[in-house]
């Protein structure tokens, strides 16, 4: 099991990490439920090492059914780093662009830019890990 990381900057339920979420489930949304899900599927990005189509698709998977509502029951800590995790151009808010992300279609083309971020967003993690 992927422990929970001491470096979290927001609430997650022990109890919830390394379950599924039931979209059907109301009494699942609340902000410690939806963290715990977002938390917990970055981290299983990160060990796997998923990036580019192969975050794009399992990012779409793992959030499919997602509403803009319901990433807004998230903290903001928690979709902002999950916003940040991803790469992504022009967002309106944390919010808006996951919810929009997980409707398009297609991947949208990578920028240098958006590369870029990628890495600088990985590395601070790393340093984070490294000081645990």
């Amino acid at each position: 099991m992927i422990p929970i990381p001491d470096n979290l900057e927001y609430a997650v339920d022990p109890d919830f990490w390394g379950l599924s979420l039931n979209l059907e489930d109301e009494e699942q949304h609340v902000p410690k439920t939806i963290n715990t899900y977002i938390a917990w599927l970055q981290e299983c990005y990160d060990l796997h090492d998923c990036e580019g189509e192969d975050l794009w698709n399992t990012f779409w998977e793992d959030f499919e059914g997602f509403t803009l509502d319901l990433f807004k029951v998230a903290t903001r800590p928690a979709v902002r780093g999950l916003r940040d995790y991803l790469p992504s151009a022009g967002a309106l808010s944390y919010a808006h662009v996951l919810y929009e992300c997980l409707h398009e279609e297609t991947q949208a083309d990578w920028t240098e830019e958006a590369l870029e971020n990628k890495a600088k967003v990985i590395k601070k993690w790393e340093d984070l890990r490294a000081k645990i």
